[in-house]
Order: C-alpha cells, then structure tokens, then sequence
C-alpha cells in the first residue's frame, strides 16, 4: 500500500485553509466576489508557501460548477479532477523542462480552443523564470490579450529574473514566509487528526528549523514521526536536524553568561563531534539571545514555551545579565552566521566567536573608548606631552585612575616648548591682570611681534599649513582683546584669513592657552605704494564707472 505524504495529504483546498497569505487569499477572493478577475497572475515567494496550491484553489474557485466562487464546493467533477491533477481544462506546464520557444508556439495555437467541459481553460506555469527569453518574447502578444476563456497562472521563486515587459501584463502576488506561531499550529492541527502524540516545544523547533516553508515543516515532520516511532519530542527533533538539545544549549549559555572559556570550549568539542554545524549552533545562539533580549527590554508579552528552554532556566539567565551585554554577543552570532558559507573549517569560527562572547565584558567597547579619550586631559605643548593611558575597562580601572568630570581642568602649563621659544625672542612679558581685557599699543611694536609669534609657534603645531598662512599678516595693535593684523597682499584674493570660522577659532584656543585670554582677530588692509605702482587709466575709469573701490 502506497504511503502519501504529509505535505499531499493536508494540502490546502480553499483559500481559507492556506495558512499565513491573508492578504492574497483576501484579495483574490475580493476579486472574484466583485467579478474583477485577472486574464493573468503572478505568485511568487519562496518555496513550499503555497503559491502552487493557490493556483489550483483558483482554479477550483473559477471552473467549479457552483462558481466561480470563493468557496469551491469541492464535490463536482471540476474540483475533483483539478485535485487529482487530471482536469483536462487546467494544464500545468513545468517551466524548467518545457522552457523553449516550440513549447510557448504549441501553448499559442492550443489557446484558441474552447475548453472541453469547464468553464475556463487555465495555464499554471510552474518556475516561469526557466523560461527564455525568446519564449517569453513569443509568449508576450498571448499573454496581453488572451482569448476570453483563457486565465494564464504563473508560480517563481525568483521573480526577479522575469522580463518587466511579462510582469507588467500580469497580477503580481507576492507570497511571504509563514510565521513559526502558523506552522506549529498546522503541524498540531495535523498531528491530531493523525492521532500522534508530540510535545509543544518540538513542534516550534520543527517550524524554526523550516525558515518559513509550510512543505519543509511537513516534510521534516514525516522524518521526525519515523524517527520517533510515532511520536513527535524534542530530542528527536534535535537528533534528526542536529541542533542542539534545550538542555546542551541552555548550558552553553549559561558558560558564556559566567565567562567560563574552557567550559565552553569543551562544549564545543562534544557539540562538533556529535556532528552539530556551525550554522545551526549560530541559529540556536541567536534564537536563545531572542528571548533574553525581549525579557531584559520587557517590551511586552512572550510565549516562552516556543524557546524550547525551561522557562525558569531562562528567566534564571536574564537575571544575571544586562540587555548591552545579550545585544553584543547577539551581534557576534549574527556576524558568525554570515561569514560560515566562507569557511571551510567552521569549527574554528564558532570557537573564535564563542571566545569573543565569553570575554564582552572585559573587552573595552568602542563607546568606552571614545568617552576614555573624550575624558583624558589633551596635552597642546609638543613631543613630551603626556599621554592617556591604556585604555580599559570601566570595571577594571581604578577609581582613582578614572577621569573624573567633576574635577577642575589643570592649569596650562607655561613652561613648554612654546612659551621657552616666546622668552628667546623677548624678555618683556605681558603684564596685566587675569580678569582685565588685554592691550598692547601700537608703539609696541617688538612685544606685538613677540606675541604673535608665540600665537603662529602653537598654531603650527595644530597645522603647519595655517601656520604658515598666517605668516603673510603683521600685528598693529592688541586693543582689548582685539588684534589687529594688517594684509598687505597685491591682490584681494582670500585664500586664508583669521577672521574664518576655522581659523579664528584656532586662534582663541591657542591665544586663550598662552595669554589667558580668548583672543579676536581683525583684518585691516592697507596699500604697498612701491608694489602697486599706479593704476592704469582704463582701471580707474571703470572704478569710477562702477561706483567701485579697490580691495
């Protein structure tokens, strides 16, 4: 006696037995009730969704003797013979071996026919994306303005490679994965009108495992009811798809939580000897991470019994954890799953990334780190300045090490190479009191000198470049805390100036770290007799046509 299995036996037969396409299944039904049917539809998504089921149910729902209907009564010879694959007015061509150009000539002439007893004839094209693109090209007038009795139905997993030119003829359904919640209660609907007992957990380890595919979960439960000898449990579940145990996961977790390298280690060794893949631990890891993740945010209700993990067991692990911590060793697992189709020893992936997990908390974050370096004092005074520390962790440093923002900034010093330079030049300080503007007359001339030099020495250790542009101005007068510089430049061009944005906030840090004071810097332009020379008369006439001045 022939077996028929699980996948043929529960597949769907009207719109409201497909599982998890609601929308699909509502629009289509909407567009039959309202007599709005498409000559032409496009299901696509990925496999074992029911694309190739919906065919057939439209099919039934368009050729039923009671219809067309939404609800196919399922008794007359037109839904029973679609369901038996033998309805002559409802063909099913396979793309993949039926794909050239003499095939779609053959479907054009077949087209014009009326159909033998139904009441449409209906093309299901299966992977019409194995067509060629010369037949999709021969197909194209068809397919725009088929016969009235003709209804064309094509099933991709890659709609992508069909020609826009066919897309844009066609009702475009876009089936998604089935959520793990839909495939577990499908498979417990089909278990018990089997008859076979199971355990919750092993049933939404099943629908985990099928990544969204209704016909994987069931194909996958046929399996594990053999394996079983007629039940369905975790570990037979675990055993036949080589995840982990809840058990051996739950202990995984529990070395990485407490930092214990070498039981996780070992773990390992007895997970890859039991023949578990890499992939499958990252995808046990970042389910179980899942979980943890939404009890430490406690954004809202969860159905723990999916974890496949005692529920204490697992409250048990968020207690002795921090939602920053489970986020990063989420993101490692996330990472790892990635990089495994690039490895062919995965093994030392999942070891290196399970090291990594066990050590996030004393591995210094790239947020710590910037806020150390944002916290350490910044030394302006050349090569013996003293440097930060070694960064590392907050638990890890002493209090007395840590920054501390509450503490006053030290003083700048006046004694490096800066203000030794200043004192060759001139050995007349400025002399003023701290809370007083700053001013310098302009018969000072050496002592203006002697200052903005000073200024163009720190500048040029924060940039040479505005260093040396800076060079090109002479000091006038410091008037309370205003410098006046002068420019003496033949031509106006502006190509670095303290008085931009950039520069003049440079020059009141380092004026404010020398002098005490955050210095302004102003620009008065006077003329070089003995470099400009007389101004040609056409210039001067086209000055005073214009109204204009030189600058």
């Amino acid at each position: 006696m022939s077996y028929l299995v699980l996948a043929r036996k529960y597949r769907p037969e009207t719109f409201s037995d497909v599982v998890g396409q609601d929308s699909v299944t509502r629009t289509i039904g909407n567009s039959i009730e309202q007599g709005r049917i498409a000559h032409a539809f496009l299901f696509s998504g990925p496999r074992g969704v029911g694309k190739t089921s919906m065919a057939r149910i439209l099919a039934k729902a368009l050729n039923c003797e009671k219809g067309p209907t939404v609800e196919p009564c399922l008794e007359c010879e037109p839904c029973q013979s679609i369901t038996a694959g033998s309805a002559i007015d409802v063909i099913e061509i396979d793309a993949a071996s039926n794909r050239g150009i003499d095939n779609i000539r053959t479907l054009r002439e077949n087209v014009r026919y009326t159909p033998a007893g139904g009441r449409f004839k209906i093309y299901i094209i299966d992977e019409v994306h194995m067509l060629t693109p010369e037949s999709f090209n021969a197909l194209l007038k068809t397919l725009e303005e088929p016969p009235s009795h003709v209804k064309f139905i094509f099933a991709t997993t890659e709609p992508q490679k069909l020609p826009e030119t066919v897309r844009s003829r066609c009702q475009c359904y876009e089936f998604r994965r089935i959520s793990i919640d839909d495939i577990a209660a499908r498979l417990e609907s089909i278990l018990k009108q089997e008859g076979i007992s199971f355990e919750p957990g092993a049933l939404h380890r099943i629908a985990a495992y099928s990544r969204g595919g209704m016909r994987d979960a069931q194909s996958l439960l046929d399996q594990i009811i053999a394996f079983g000898s007629g039940t369905v449990s975790i570990d037979g579940v675990s055993e036949m798809t080589g995840c982990l145990s809840p058990e051996a996961l739950s202990e995984l977790v529990d070395a990485l939580l407490d930092e214990k390298i070498a039981a996780v280690l070992d773990l390992v060794e007895s997970f890859f000897t039991a023949g578990t893949r890499a992939e499958d631990l990252f995808r046990e890891l970042i389910n179980h991470f899942r979980f943890l993740m939404v009890l430490l945010s406690g954004a809202g209700r969860i159905d723990l019994s999916s974890a496949g993990t005692d529920e204490k067991r697992l409250k048990a692990q968020a207690d002795k954890t921090e939602l920053d911590k489970i986020l990063v060793m989420l993101q490692i697992a996330l990472h790892s799953l990635r990089q495994c189709r690039f490895f062919d020893d995965d093994r030392i992936l999942a070891e290196v990334a399970l090291v990594k997990m066990a050590r996030v908390s004393t591995t210094l974050s790239i947020t710590e780190a910037i806020d150390i370096l944002r916290e350490a004092p910044v030394a302006t005074v050349g090569a013996g300045a003293a440097r930060p520390a070694a960064a590392r962790p907050a638990a890890a440093r002493p209090a007395a090490a840590r920054p501390a923002a509450a503490q006053p900034a030290a003083a700048p010093s006046t004694d490096g190479p800066p203000a030794r330079a200043a004192q060759n030049r001139s050995s007349r300080p400025v002399e003023r009191a701290p809370s007083q503007p700053l001013s310098i007359p302009a018969g000072e001339e050496q002592q203006l000198k002697d200052l903005f030099g000073r200024l163009l020495d720190a500048v040029e250790k924060e940039s040479k470049t505005t260093a040396f542009g800076l060079k090109k101005f002479e000091p006038l007068r410091l008037v309370d805390d205003v410098f006046f510089l002068s420019d003496t430049r033949e031509r106006g061009g502006k190509i670095l100036s303290p008085e931009d944005s950039d520069v003049a906030g440079l020059l009141r840090k380092v004026s404010l770290e020398i002098t005490g004071r955050p210095l302004d810097f102003r620009i008065e332009r006077t003329k070089n007799a003995s470099k400009t020379g007389a101004v040609p008369p056409a210039v001067e006439k086209t000055r005073e046509m214009f109204n204009g001045d030189f600058v």
